[in-house]
């Protein structure tokens, strides 16, 4: 019986173990600093809405399609298809604590989805930083340029 016991607990102190030693081979670091994102520009502006609206044709100049906006949060989801998948973007408005009244901080990111064998819908991949700026240099650009223009 004190045997059984033993074998037991042994087998189940080990079950713990070796699970939590083969979690942590499984994982990998996250490259990524965990931060909040910088902002990329601020514009001048009283109405929501209205920044929304001016960021959205942006968006449709620089050749994305804008999947989704949501007017309260003042988001906008939007993405330009490529071969292998599509390259997708957020962006998104604060009004600035400096001057609430009458300026809007704007704030980008971008992420580049491909096909996988075996998944049915597109995934992240992993870029590097001058990659991403080839890639969502220009429309970024864009936003800074046109948000200069408006003072």
């Amino acid at each position: 019986m004190r045997l059984s016991i033993w074998i037991t607990g042994f087998a189940l102190i080990f079950a713990v173990f070796s699970t939590s030693a083969s979690t942590q081979q499984l994982m990998q670091p996250d490259p990524q600093v965990f931060q909040r994102p910088a902002s990329l520009c601020s514009i001048k502006g009283t109405d929501h809405r209205t920044v929304v609206g001016w960021l959205a044709n942006i968006l449709q100049k620089q050749g994305f399609e804008v999947n989704q906006t949501i007017w309260d949060s003042g988001e906008i989801h939007a993405s330009k298809s490529r071969a292998n998948g599509e390259d997708r973007v957020i962006v998104w408005i604060e009004r600035s604590l400096a001057e609430p009244q009458s300026q809007f901080i704007v704030y980008f990111i971008g992420g580049r989805f491909e096909k996988f064998v075996g998944a049915g819908d597109l995934k992240r991949v992993l870029v590097n930083s001058s990659d991403l700026d080839s890639i969502f240099g220009s429309v970024r650009k864009a936003i800074v340029d046109d948000a200069l223009l408006k003072g």
